[in-house]
């Protein structure tokens, strides 16, 4: 028995020895209550620690996930300011782009100018030429028939001088004949 034992302190009367021996058992069946609750109370306490140990493992795990999603979390923050950065980017490329084609459609506005004054230019020499061609041709056409009215001049003259050679040359043969 254990320390607590109260049936220690009992007096050895023979009427207490009665109520002694119930208490004894009494007192044994509630020990054997008690090792039997005991055995289970410590199976329940094992259980209980397992438990807690389940707990603590799934904690522990709560907490790796919980610092993985921190990571995520953080992963995804950089990624969010990456992706921002680019969109940035993006929005001074398309800026950009859309100066340049601005300036692309005015480039096209001088050169559609330009190519209009261009093909009036040309349209004017080439009406030009053909004036100045035309006044060519009939300056051409005075200058030969002047030169055809030379030529027949000339060869009249010399028709004439020829018959007038030709003449001399007869009388100076019947002079010397």
């Amino acid at each position: 028995m254990s320390n607590d034992d109260l049936t220690n302190n009992l007096s050895a009367s023979n009427e207490d020895k009665t109520t002694q021996a119930t208490i004894t058992a009494v007192f044994r069946l509630l020990q054997d209550i008690d090792l039997r609750h005991n055995g289970r109370f410590d199976a329940l306490e094992n259980r209980f620690g397992s438990l807690e140990n389940r707990f603590d493992a799934l904690e522990n795990r709560f907490e790796v996930l919980e610092n993985r999603f921190d990571a995520l979390e953080n992963r995804f923050e950089v990624l969010e300011n990456r992706f921002e950065v680019l969109e940035n980017r993006f929005e001074v490329l398309e800026n950009r782009f859309e100066v340049l084609e601005n300036r692309l459609a005015a480039l096209e506005t001088r050169f559609d100018q330009l190519e209009t004054r261009l093909a009036r230019d040309f349209a004017a020499i080439e009406a030009r030429f053909v004036e100045m061609s035309n006044e060519m041709k009939s300056g051409f056409i005075r200058l030969s028939d002047k030169v055809a009215d030379q030529m027949d001049q000339t060869r009249n003259h010399h028709d004439a001088d020829y018959q007038e050679l030709l003449r001399r040359m007869r009388r100076l043969e019947s002079e010397a004949s």
